[in-house]
C-alpha cells in the first residue's frame, strides 16, 4: 500500500510540476509579453509569488517519493542495466530541479539566467519528457 501511495505522490508531483511549467512557457509568458512594460513586472511577480511555492512543493514531493521509490526498487534487486537507466534519470532530474530553482529564486545574481526564462523553461520541458520516457522504460525492465 505504501508503495502505491508513493508512486501516486510521485506522479502527482510530476503532473503538477510539468503542467505548471508548460503553462508558464506556452501561455503565461506570451500573455505577459502583451502587457505594457509597467504592468508586466508586477503581474509576473504576483504570479511567481503564487506559483513558486506550488512548484517547489511539487519538487519536494517528487524528490522524497522518488528517493523512496528508488530505495524500494533497489532493495527488490534489479540488474545493472536498470540501475544505469535509473542513475541517468536521477541525474537528469537533478539538472531539471537546479534549472527550476535558478529561474525562480529571487536573487539579483540570477537575473542573467532569469532573463532567458523562456529558453530554460523549454529545456526543462525537454528534460521532463526524457525523464518520463526513462521512467516508462524502467517500468518495463
Amino acid at each position: 500500500m505504501l508503495d502505491t501511495l508513493m508512486q501516486w505522490l510521485h506522479l502527482g508531483g510530476v503532473i503538477v510540476g510539468v503542467g505548471g511549467v508548460a503553462f508558464a512557457r506556452f501561455i503565461l509568458l506570451r500573455e505577459a509579453a502583451a502587457l505594457p512594460p509597467e504592468q508586466r513586472g508586477p503581474f509576473m511577480a504576483k504570479v511567481a509569488g503564487r506559483f513558486n511555492p506550488v512548484l517547489w512543493s511539487a519538487i519536494g514531493v517528487i524528490a522524497l517519493s522518488g528517493l523512496y521509490n528508488m530505495a524500494s526498487s533497489l532493495q527488490a534487486g534489479v540488474d545493472a542495466r536498470y540501475q544505469a537507466v535509473l542513475g541517468v534519470k536521477v541525474l537528469l532530474a537533478l539538472v531539471l530541479f537546479t534549472i527550476a530553482f535558478l529561474i525562480t529564486l529571487p536573487f539579483p545574481a540570477l537575473d542573467g539566467i532569469q532573463k532567458q526564462r523562456p529558453r530554460w523553461l523549454l529545456v526543462n520541458l525537454a528534460l521532463a519528457a526524457l525523464i518520463v520516457l526513462l521512467s516508462a522504460a524502467l517500468r518495463r525492465m
